[in-house]
Formats: structure tokens, sequence, C-alpha cells
């Protein structure tokens, strides 16, 4: 359930329509639940501005909702899962972290138009990294913002022309795969 966790606690920075809009269909009680868990998130972390969700690594999902929205979007993706064990037969397990904040745009439009809009991502990804900064899972010992983090410019042409910033970090848990 580590990847729900993840969902969860992501889905704290974006506006709760982008929540409700995140859920196309339900596909059962486990969804329903989770669904609930979700949405009853709190309120407090929410950023002005931010009226996207996407989590996941379907290609095809992610573009197909990409197309389909307008302004910035948080978009949570993952990749590697490594393990270790300490000499203490702790096992810890390491999660590969990209946390994109981003907004599609127009073939046509201009440097200074996509500058401005550059800007806008830069300041929320700066918005959602000062949030998680002190934050700490207690029950699966996670640090959400573990040090080093890299920061890029996130440039996709194939996901409608979206341009922004990804944040990537290795975040660290205590037995949780």
């Amino acid at each position: 359930m580590i990847l729900l966790l993840i969902l969860k606690y992501f889905s704290q920075f974006v506006s709760r329509e982008a929540l409700e809009n995140f859920f196309q269909a339900s596909s059962g009680l486990v969804y329903d639940q989770s669904k609930e868990e979700v949405l009853a998130v709190h309120d407090g972390n929410r950023i002005s501005g931010l009226g996207n969700f996407i989590f996941g690594i379907n290609t095809d999902a992610v573009k197909s909702r990409i197309s389909s929205i307008a302004g910035p979007y948080l978009f949570i993706d993952y990749s590697n899962i490594v393990s270790t064990l300490s000499k203490h037969d702790v096992k810890t397990d390491s999660f590969h972290i990209a946390v994109t904040v981003a907004q599609a745009h127009p073939n046509d439009e201009d440097a200074f138009a996509e500058t401005l809009s550059q800007a806008e991502c830069l300041e929320i990804l700066k918005a959602i990294r000062e949030r998680m900064r002190d934050d700490v899972n207690l029950d699966y010992s996670i640090e959400w913002l573990p040090f080093p983090t890299t920061i890029s410019p996130f440039v996709a042409k194939e996901l409608s022309n979206s341009y922004g910033f990804t944040m990537e970090l290795d975040l660290k848990a205590i037995d949780a795969v």
C-alpha cells in the first residue's frame, strides 16, 4: 500500500476539484474506500493555482489525461525501488520519485509566454518543496524530502507540449515493500 500512501501524500497539494476529477470510475469496494481516504486528506496544504493531479506510470493514460486539462498540473511518477539491509537487519526501501509541475502550451506560443509559465511552475514546485521539508510519516519512518534532490526543466512535446519543472528524489521508508 506504499503507492497509495505516496498518492495520498501528494494529493494534499492540489485543489479538491482536481482530486475529484482524478477519479474517473469506480471499480469496486477497495477503489471506493481508497477514494474516500484520498478525498478526506487535510485541506491545509492546498496550493492555489494547482488544479490538476496526475499519478502513475501508464504513458498512454498520462498523455490522455494531460490532453484533456488546462492550467498547471502536478504529475507524480515513480520508477526504481531499491532495498538495502543494515547491519542491524533493518530493511530500507528507496523509491525514485519525480514530482513535476507543468502546463500544456499551444505550439505557437512565444518564448516570453513560455518563460512566464515556467516561472509559475517553478514557484509552485518551490511551495511543494517547502511544505515537504519537515514532513515525516512515523508509521513507515518516511522523510518526505530526503536530500539531495534535483530540480530540472521539464519539456515534453508528446504531453501536449508541456513545460515546467521536475524535482527528483529518492524517498526512503523502513520495510515498505
